[in-house]
């Protein structure tokens, strides 16, 4: 049996093991950590995106109208699911596990040991050999073919062979390692978006699945800006995001510090970000607990084990997505699933202009063509650093997005180790089938 072998047990990384081991190929998957679900678990930011194609300018007011028990409005129920195939399955066993909270709409709160029982399960289940604490450092490549990978773990340095392979790792190391072509940043002067180390508060108490009081928020971030310029704190900081956890009474994950000029490939930068962020976030900690309403008697539980990194190495494939792509709800003869979240740029004074928020109803598809670097013959790069532009990126680079990549590039891997044939010479239609019947929505 020919080997696929993945690289990143995060959002795209498990679900395209998953798909991989599902249609027929025999999987290994390399995860640097010691658990699935990425962002979602070791990062500590348990909530997934929207999986709706709703106004996402309402997600307050709705979540706020089904709450209370109120009817939705006109404007509020427009909107369907097209975030479908295995991320669809995935909620479903948290959900019965009590382990997520999803109205149908909006971003959805996950629990993130359950979610990580969740992922190893089903890949198990699909007979995915899972390697942790494995960190890939360098490639065998002959011919623009990768013939193996090579990784380090406790017991030293390891050759893994395969058939195909995706990279998964969100930094697009392998396709780094094999030469491929890549961009990092925006193009004026290569700025990143900034990073987040996410924390996590016990003992709040607030309505809702989400800590949407505008009131609250707007009155803490004056008390926030007073105390700063009293020199109290290091930074301006904001209230941000902060959801509650499923099945953690009184337990919520802030998305809120920010730490900006950072490359999180270069491990200095990476480490000035996290010795700044887990200072901020304590300073965070303690201002919500002051001047934030319903959080008087909150406790800093932990910081996550892993940084949020919102952008890094985007590789330049046969096709690369753009802004235009995206608000035009552009249909790609190729396309591998769908998304509609909007542009989403996390750097101070950015340049963006003009509109951000797709129009509600639509959502544009993803092309194949994303997911092929142009050079190396047996790779998919799947998540965040497929090929898209700067500000292309900043849609695609949420965890449902990555998990509709993750699930296309699994499967195509599986199709093409099953006939000997690379990547860019599969037969699109082929896997469009597939994907079908596996209840992606195209």
């Amino acid at each position: 049996m020919k080997k696929v072998v993945g690289a990143g047990g995060g959002p795209a990384g498990s679900v395209a093991a998953l798909a991989a081991a599902r249609n027929g190929a025999k999987t290994v998957l390399i995860e640097r950590g010691e658990c699935l679900g990425g962002v979602a678990s070791s990062g500590g930011l348990s909530v997934w995106g929207p999986f709706d194609d709703g106004d996402r300018l309402l997600d307050w007011d709705r979540d706020a109208a089904i709450e209370n028990g109120r009817m939705l409005s006109p404007e509020m129920r427009i909107g369907k699911r097209i975030i479908k195939g295995i991320p669809e399955e995935i909620l479903a066993r948290l959900l019965k596990m009590h382990g997520a909270i999803d109205y149908k709409y909006g971003f959805i709160p996950v629990n993130p040991e359950l979610l990580k029982l969740v992922l190893e399960e089903m890949l198990i289940e699909a007979g995915v050999d899972i390697r942790y604490g494995g960190q890939i450092y360098d490639v065998s490549v002959s011919e623009n073919t990768i013939t193996s990978v090579f990784m380090a773990d406790k017991s030293g340095s390891r050759e893994i062979r395969g058939d195909i392979f995706i990279d998964a790792t969100g930094d697009a190391d392998i396709a780094a390692l094999t030469g491929a072509p890549f961009e990092k940043g925006r193009k004026s002067d290569g700025k990143m978006q900034g990073v987040t180390l996410v924390f996590r508060l016990g003992g709040t108490d607030f309505p809702g699945r989400f800590y949407q009081s505008r009131e609250n928020i707007r009155d803490a971030e004056i008390k926030f800006k007073e105390a700063y310029e009293r020199g109290e704190t290091g930074h301006l900081y904001q209230v941000g995001c902060i959801n509650r956890i499923p099945g953690m009474d009184g337990v919520v994950a802030v998305n809120s510090q920010h730490s900006f000029n950072i490359d999180a490939t270069r491990p200095e930068e990476l480490k000035k970000a996290i010795l700044t962020g887990r200072k901020e976030c304590h300073e965070l900690a303690a201002l919500f607990r002051k001047y934030l309403k319903g959080f008087e008697n909150s406790c800093l539980l932990d910081t996550a084990i892993f940084i949020g990194v919102r952008e890094t190495r985007r590789i330049v494939g046969k096709y690369v997505i753009t802004r235009e792509d995206i608000f035009s709800a552009r249909e790609f003869a190729d396309s591998i699933g769908r998304n509609a979240y909007n542009i989403d740029i996390h750097i101070p004074e950015t340049e963006i202009k003009g509109e951000i928020c797709l129009k509600p109803g639509t959502s544009y598809s993803i092309p194949y063509r994303a997911l092929l670097p142009q050079k190396t013959g047996n790779l998919l790069v799947a998540g965040r650093s497929i090929s898209a532009t700067h500000e292309a990126q900043s849609s695609l680079r949420i965890m449902p997005c990555c998990m509709v990549t993750g699930q296309a590039a699994g499967t195509a891997a599986a199709l093409c180790a099953g006939s000997g044939v690379p990547p860019a010479d599969l037969k699109v239609e082929m896997l469009q089938k597939k994907l079908r019947e596996q209840n992606v929505c195209l």
